[in-house]
């Protein structure tokens, strides 16, 4: 079961949401949390549809979860797209914004509470106005950038580097990096692959940051995404694993693996 990954995490507490692709039709939503040292991995919703993952974000504290979807369902009557915000790891929505086009949609949260949405050619809703729930608050922006280096989520640095998949032809790629203590997270956008989409569009390696050299994780499967927790401990999925590690200054030990979650066991619904 080749499933695809992609992760946001929280800037200001230790939760992270995952969008775990078992198939073409079926996406699951979990909410991986390490507050008060206990590692909990929640699983929610299923999505029968496509997410778009570039266009999604989590609120800084991890309550909200902003995305971007095609699909059907009964709340949305007509419109086959919609952004909305939820709870994660479940997808009711607080704010339905609906649209019946995937040219824009999704957004960016710029605090807790409040958000930015890019609207789509044909939106059915004020474009106008501020959105406004119980608890959030939604700005519409025609300009609002979805392209460029947010593929790699909040923090990171572009940086000019070759993917190592194509250092034989010396062609250089879209790059990105982002370091915590002793690791320094490697992503490059995968130009060899021309059927990518957008899980699996990038190739990481994690690389020692004194020694600038990859670092031997042992792991079974290529890595399809990877971050740090707020906590910055090291979290990485591939296509049937999560795993964390503590990320620590010891740099002559073996990296510490501190939680495995095995994906397998989110069987997909045929």
């Amino acid at each position: 079961m080749a499933m695809k990954v992609r992760g946001y995490v929280a800037e200001d507490s230790r939760v992270a949401v995952l969008l775990v692709r078992l198939s073409r039709k079926c996406t699951v939503v979990c909410r991986l949390s390490t507050e008060n040292g206990d590692t909990k991995v929640q699983i929610g919703s299923r999505f029968f549809g496509r997410f778009f993952p570039d266009r999604c974000d989590l609120s800084p504290d991890g309550t909200w979860f902003l995305y971007f979807v095609m699909g059907s369902g009964p709340t949305t009557d007509h419109h086959s797209c919609w952004t909305a915000v939820s709870r994660p790891p479940f997808l009711k929505a607080e704010v339905l914004l609906p649209q019946n086009d995937t040219w824009g949609g999704g957004g960016r949260f710029v605090g807790n509470t409040r958000a930015v949405v890019q609207p789509g050619l044909t939106p059915d809703f004020d474009v106008t106005k501020i959105h406004k729930s119980k608890n959030l608050s939604i700005k519409i922006d025609q300009c609002l950038d979805m392209e460029g280096g947010w593929a790699s989520g909040h923090g990171w640095d572009r940086v000019t580097a070759q993917n190592p998949r194509r250092i034989r032809r010396r062609i250089e790629a879209p790059a990105w990096e982002k370091s915590r203590q002793r690791f320094c997270i490697n992503r490059y956008l995968d130009t060899d692959n021309p059927k990518a989409g957008a899980f699996d569009r990038h190739a990481y390696t994690i690389n020692d940051l004194r020694y600038k050299k990859p670092i031997a994780l042992e792991l079974a499967q290529p890595i399809c995404w990877a971050d740090f927790l707020s906590d910055e401990s090291l979290i990485i999925a591939t296509k049937s694993q999560v795993l964390i590690y503590a990320n620590t200054l010891d740099v002559d030990q073996p990296p510490i693996q501190t939680f495995a979650f095995d994906l397998t066991l989110l069987h997909p619904v045929s």
